[in-house]
């Protein structure tokens, strides 16, 4: 059975986007029509294959920003965006998203987010599979043996440790991948500090 991570630390602050609140809008200009950036979101989307809450993650906004503007709020589209969220989707191109792939960066956050989620009751298998990503690149990055990774690798396993970290895992007998991730993760919060 998966245990809680102790220490008063469990990784959630991994979880939010890199910016501070956004705080007033006012601070920032008007708000903006959503429309465009719904389009702009979706012909990503579409072009790159990678899914939505990647995209927020790579464009360093909230991910319930970027899901209300897809799907609306109570069934209605959202009709205006606040304008940092609406420059940072701009600034999120076609070629962003592919040098996002070739980017290489330092694998450190990404590894206490798998420890994390496997603490949680998480499968490597499982996040490999709701990823997309290889079961042996996710388990090299969670047991340190990879020290890097690309930036859309980040942001896939980031995006993913946000849609799981509150969702249980079927109750499963403790895989011998949990095992060994556990055998390799004594330090999560210092490594990270060296990050």
């Amino acid at each position: 059975m998966a245990h809680e991570p102790t220490g008063g630390w469990d990784g959630r602050e991994l979880l939010d986007p890199d910016f501070d609140a956004l705080g007033d809008a006012d601070d920032y200009g008007p708000w903006v029509d959503a429309a465009p950036f719904r389009a702009h979101v979706r012909h990503l989307m579409e072009l790159t294959g990678v899914p939505w809450r990647t995209l927020a993650v790579l464009a360093d906004v909230p991910p319930q920003s970027v899901d209300h503007l897809l799907r609306g709020r109570a069934g209605r589209p959202v009709p205006r965006l606040h304008p940092l969220i609406a420059e940072r989707l701009f600034h999120l191109t076609h070629t962003a998203v592919v040098d996002a792939g070739r980017r290489r960066v330092h694998a450190a956050r990404t590894r206490v987010l798998l420890g994390c989620l496997v603490d949680r009751g998480w499968l490597i298998s499982e996040i490999a599979r709701r990823t997309q990503l290889p079961v042996s690149g996710l388990s090299a990055l969670a047991i340190g043996e990879d020290t890097v990774c690309s930036q859309l690798v980040a942001a896939t396993v980031k995006a993913a440790a946000q849609a799981l970290w509150d969702t249980r895992q079927p109750v499963r007998r403790v895989p011998a991948e949990q095992t060994v991730l556990q055998g390799h993760r004594a330090d999560r919060a210092p490594a990270l500090a060296a990050a």
